[in-house]
């Protein structure tokens, strides 16, 4: 997880947002399929960066509650309306929001 979010730190900067990594101290054992949870991440970590503003910093963590696994993605801003978390994981749905990819006011 920390060299995905090294790799797409690059991509970030040049959105003007910093992404940081949490430290995790802890130890983890998970099974996953590595496509899809690169995948997936690659998806949190594009999304944050696209729709954040100038400046701000998108925090990555890894965390474990009980015997489970949690990556946390936490960006500044406006979060999304409970109705649009309804919509999230449609397959191709976009969800409408305060601001666009490329509306940094």
């Amino acid at each position: 997880m920390r060299r995905r979010v090294g790799e797409k730190a690059v991509g970030a900067a040049r959105e003007g947002v910093s992404l940081a990594m949490r430290d995790f101290s802890g130890e983890l054992r998970v099974s996953f399929d590595p496509d899809k949870m690169s995948q997936a991440l690659n998806s949190l970590l594009e999304n944050a960066a696209k729709f954040s503003r100038d400046g701000y910093v998108v925090e990555v963590g890894l965390e474990k509650p009980g015997d489970r696994a949690l990556i946390r993605v936490i960006k500044q801003g406006p979060g999304m309306q409970p109705e649009q978390l309804e919509l999230l994981f449609e397959p191709f749905r976009r969800v409408k929001g305060r601001f666009s990819a490329k509306a940094r006011d």
